[in-house]
């Protein structure tokens, strides 16, 4: 669980750290809001397609929101 929560906080940091909303992101990304919310939180994880859209959309490697 507790490398759950470091994934959460790393992938909540990238976002928070660009300004840039859950909303927002869903939309330049086309993963849907409820998804990244539950990503963040750690209640689900994402498919590789969409680490990697997430991962470009903040400017980042998957390897360094999800390791």
């Amino acid at each position: 669980m507790e490398k759950t929560m470091e994934r959460v906080s790393k992938l909540s940091t990238a976002r928070c750290r660009r300004d840039i909303s859950i909303r927002r992101l869903a939309s330049q990304t086309g993963v849907d809001r409820t998804k990244i919310s539950r990503w963040e939180r750690g209640r689900c994880l994402s498919s590789i397609k969409q680490a990697i859209v997430v991962a470009r959309a903040l400017d980042t490697s998957v390897e360094e929101l999800f390791d």
